[in-house]
């Protein structure tokens, strides 16, 4: 969306609540585009959230080492799916 710089100052919290909420709004000055009012990105909301409290972590431990799984003897799946289509 565009707004005009005059109209931006007016409604200035109206636009910057649009613009939290995922809009994006253009400015513009006598028509020409001069600014991008956005949302913040992502990692930044996550970011401010934990530094907040509003916003935590579900585990505070980093997840445990995965152990490889060792395959079964028998066929591969590509076998198997050949054998199944007749191939």
């Amino acid at each position: 969306m565009d707004v005009g710089i005059r109209e931006l100052k007016t409604h200035l919290s109206a636009y910057v609540e649009r613009a939290a909420a995922g809009e994006t709004v253009r400015i513009t000055d006598r028509g020409r585009p001069r600014a991008i009012l956005m949302p913040l990105p992502a990692s930044e909301k996550i970011d401010e959230g934990l530094a907040e409290g509003w916003l935590r972590r579900a585990v505070d431990e980093p997840p445990a080492e995965v152990t490889p799984v060792r395959p079964r003897p028998g066929p591969t799946t590509t076998e198997i799916l050949s054998d199944d289509r007749g191939v």
